[in-house]
């Protein structure tokens, strides 16, 4: 009863929690491409464009990258031989011992109409599936542990499902081994098939399982006479040997018996294979009730993901299932790191420490984004930092082994940062003027005056800039200064940027529109008669305007925060 409850509890659980999981597919939003699309309308174009692919040619493409790239990772195969090896076990051990032991019932009794689960090749392929399955888990353990981006991808849900699967694993050695020297059972078992419990009658049946099967009686037992041996053994093909094989064919289980016979009747006297048994049941309704939520769900969106691409290199941008798309993409990850290996800028990484710059921990705050559960206030600082540090180098995507259009998702991204005002600091500088940056640097008290020990700033001295006779030779030779109006307006140009600087109004000039639009082409340092470092002096005002810039929005946010607060507590005495 309890048992049954149990099951039924924790498969509500699961379907409930993948209906939950489809329907988010559905709703969430990543890109102003496909804002405003409601789940109902995603649903129903969805459906549609599967409809118009099962009667399509493109179907056969679909069955192979099933086949091929799903079932046998291919992709991975691709990026690392032994990591592919360590996977496809793992994945295909984990669904035979699902198929054949957990559902034995439903699966193997029907395929086999004299399976048993104390029988060979069942034994042997239970404890094969186990060790495989174990295996792979302790692999990709040690491969976190020594690979240091690794770390930063891995969190409390990787390490639930890690914990459940090797407790699933381990308990169910455990527990065939304590069944095997299990006295109980045999009684048990005796008491069922030959409808007896005279010790006369058993007595020589318990001699030959205890010198064959390893069964450990609470009384000592007597091998030692061959007659009763054969005897035993005569009982046992008469009553047992259709459905027990000899036990050694348990390679793991069977030499964990024996070193736990010791203590045998210590664990027979309290039942210890029941204890057991609820345990590795329980376990596993808990493993499935957290199917949804953990890693595991990965054999299901990581193949659906990869079917769905059907093979194209790069998203189609008018396609209408761009949204689901990206979203089904954004649950396949199974944060592996091999994009973060092969990213093109981990040396900011290295140096900033900002985890966002690593793929697979930007795709992590770009779900949450998503998901309507904004950074703290800190973080949008650094996810946008991190998502502006993408060069466009498509690397991360060609490595993916889940097929995932991370370079689709970077992109999205970007512009969701920017429809936020969370975009890159050129981009936010040229919504306000010079003068509107000089008075946001005042009113949050931000200084603008460099540190005079910092080497980096070695540019901003005064003795650098006070020698321009404002000739406006730079000006003449600069590019955008140069272009027609229509298509940049930089407000002041280089010469009155160092005109700013000798009359110290540092802050007006780095808000100026000139400062972000240099394109660093040094035509301005290499024409300047006094050997003015023009166009380094500009790089640094750049830097110095990102920083309080960051500042700025800092400030922005705890103000507009502390507003909504004193809003609400308006509301609040009023009522």
């Amino acid at each position: 009863m309890v048992y049954n409850i149990t099951l039924y509890l924790s498969l509500s659980i699961c379907v409930f929690g993948l209906m939950y999981r489809i329907f988010r597919w559905f709703s969430l939003s990543i890109g102003p491409d496909v804002e405003g699309e409601s789940a109902a309308g995603r649903m129903r174009t969805a459906c549609k464009t599967m409809l118009r692919f099962f009667f399509s040619r493109r179907i056969l493409n679909f069955l192979k990258i099933f086949f091929v790239d799903s079932l046998f990772q291919t992709r991975l195969f691709q990026t690392s031989k032994a990591r592919w090896l360590f996977h496809i076990l793992l994945f295909h051990a984990f669904v035979l011992l699902v198929f054949m032991h957990a559902m034995d019932d439903q699966i193997t009794r029907v395929l086999f109409s004299e399976y048993e689960s104390t029988l060979n090749p069942f034994m042997f392929l239970r404890n094969l599936f186990g060790i495989l399955v174990l295996l792979g888990v302790v692999f990709f353990i040690l491969r976190r542990i020594r690979q240091k981006p690794f770390q930063k991808a891995t969190n409390r849900t990787d390490l639930a499902a890690i914990l459940i699967l090797s407790s699933i694993l381990l308990s169910g050695f455990l527990l065939e081994a304590v069944q095997i020297f299990s006295s109980p059972i045999f009684d048990e078992m005796v008491l069922e098939y030959m409808r007896t419990d005279d010790p006369e009658e058993t007595a020589p049946l318990e001699s030959y399982w205890a010198k064959e099967y390893g069964v450990v009686f609470p009384k000592a037992v007597d091998i030692g006479q061959p007659e009763r041996i054969s005897a035993g053994q005569m009982i046992h093909e008469e009553n047992c040997a259709s459905c027990h094989s000899r036990p050694e064919s348990a390679f793991v289980s069977y030499p964990l018996s024996i070193h736990m016979r010791s203590f045998a009747r210590a664990l027979n006297s309290i039942r210890a294979d029941i204890w057991l048994h609820y345990f590795h049941f329980i376990i596993c309704f808990i493993g499935l009730a957290y199917l949804p939520f953990s890693k595991f769900f990965h054999m299901i969106s990581i193949p659906l993901n990869l079917m769905i691409r059907n093979g194209e290199s790069r998203p189609e941008e008018d396609d209408p299932n761009n949204a689901v798309k990206r979203s089904i993409g954004m649950d396949a990850c199974t944060h592996c790191g091999v994009c973060s290996l092969h990213c093109s800028v981990m040396p900011i990484y290295r140096v900033t420490g900002n985890p966002n710059v690593l793929p697979s921990e930007k795709l992590l705050s770009v779900k949450k984004i998503a998901s309507g559960k904004p950074p703290d206030k800190t973080g949008w600082t650094a996810v946008s930092d991190g998502n502006f540090a993408c060069t466009d180098c498509f690397r991360c995507t060609k490595v993916c082994p889940s097929g995932i259009h991370l370079h689709d998702l970077w992109q999205a991204s970007k512009k969701e940062l920017e429809r936020r005002d969370h975009g890159k600091s050129d981009q936010l500088i040229r919504k306000r003027s010079a003068s509107q940056w000089e008075g946001l640097f005042e009113k949050y008290d931000i200084p603008g005056s460099p540190d005079p020990d910092d080497l980096l700033l070695r540019n901003m001295a005064p003795e650098t800039f006070s020698a321009c006779v404002q000739c406006t030779v730079c000006s003449n030779v600069c590019p955008v200064v140069s272009l027609p109006v229509s298509l940049s307006s930089p407000e002041i140009t280089p010469q009155q940027v160092m005109n700013l600087l000798r009359l110290d109004m540092k802050e007006l000039a780095m808000g100026s529109r000139m400062v972000w639009d240099c394109m660093t082409c040094y035509m301005c340092q290499e024409h300047c008669p006094q050997g003015i470092r023009v166009a380094d002096i500009l790089y640094e005002l750049r830097n110095m305007g990102a920083d309080r810039l960051q500042k700025v929005r800092l400030m922005e946010s705890v103000s507009s925060e502390k507003k909504a607060d004193s809003d609400s507590a308006s509301e609040r005495n009023k009522k």
